[in-house]
């Protein structure tokens, strides 16, 4: 199996932490991935951002000619996600460098695992700490989908690593 991870990054309005989370993408210790930056309409000032990091054969962006809304930019992502997985990055969150390569490692542990995730630390307008879902490992997969359903942790599995396949 393969560790290409496919990574969409809607912005809407973003240049506030833009360069930040660009960069913590950029200093990923896993190096086997792609990003595809989609701008949701025009934009110069995140456009101007976001070229920044096309020197970086790995990223790519695109400027949406009219405004899809969140929910349209996601799905015109993950649409064109390829490779083994699909990671979805908000315009304004921050990464660990080692993110990608645990991520990547936990799945290959458990190849009958969808997706892995991992703990997530606000910062900003949100203080103090979010819920931490229940471990699901060695649950059946209904079990493990309740859970996430039932609980709805904080986006949790949607910020995680999904394989494409799933």
């Amino acid at each position: 199996m393969g560790e290409h991870v496919f990574i969409g990054v809607p912005v809407y309005r973003g240049e506030a932490y833009l360069t930040e989370t660009l960069e913590s993408i950029r200093d990923q210790t896993h190096r086997d991935f792609s990003v595809l930056i989609s701008i949701d309409g025009p934009d110069p000032v995140c456009e101007a951002i976001c070229t920044k990091f096309l020197t970086d054969p790995r990223f790519a962006l695109v400027v949406q000619p009219d405004r899809l809304g969140w929910v349209g930019n996601i799905n015109w992502l993950m649409a064109r996600a390829e490779g083994d997985f699909w990671c979805y990055h908000q315009q304004d969150d921050l990464t660990h460098p080692e993110y990608l390569s645990r991520l990547v490692a936990h799945l290959a542990v458990h190849p009958q695992a969808a997706l892995a995730y991992s703990d997530l630390v606000p910062f900003g307008r949100i203080e103090g700490t979010f819920s931490q879902p229940p471990p699901v490992i060695g649950a059946t997969a209904f079990l493990r989908q309740m859970a996430m359903l039932h609980g709805q942790y904080a986006a949790y599995a949607f910020r995680g690593l999904t394989r494409i396949g799933a």
